[in-house]
């Protein structure tokens, strides 16, 4: 799997979510492997991934890079996955219990983050 930095997204968490987010820290910067509308799936201090509202980080505004897969929808609202964790399909899954798929994107993630450096 070939990477180049310029397309992984990172954002800085500046605002505490109002539900869930316990493994984020203030002020630190996170790995975001999800875009939509008005959400980012961030990877956490655990590495894993949940979906937070944009206006919890800077910035706020990002669209998904050229290169993720972008599903639109006829509401206008979009999903786009990084390709390099496996995509949703392997993040559902991995929410879903599937132990290969949870072992598939935590090597990705691990594999990503050890670039990012």
């Amino acid at each position: 799997m070939i990477r180049f930095k310029e397309y992984m997204v990172f954002v800085t968490l500046v605002a505490r979510p109002e539900t869930g987010g316990t493994n984020l820290t203030l002020g630190e910067r996170y790995l975001a492997v999800g875009i939509n509308n008005d959400t980012y799936r961030v990877v956490d201090n655990e590495l894993m991934a949940f979906v937070y509202p944009r206006d919890c980080f800077s910035p706020s505004d990002l669209t998904p890079p050229a290169g993720w897969t972008l599903t639109s929808h006829p509401d206008g609202s979009y999903q786009s996955y990084d390709p390099a964790t496996g995509g949703k399909k392997v993040i559902m899954d991995m929410f879903d219990g599937d132990s290969e798929a949870t072992e598939e994107y935590l090597t990705r993630i691990r594999k990503l983050l050890a670039e990012s450096v």
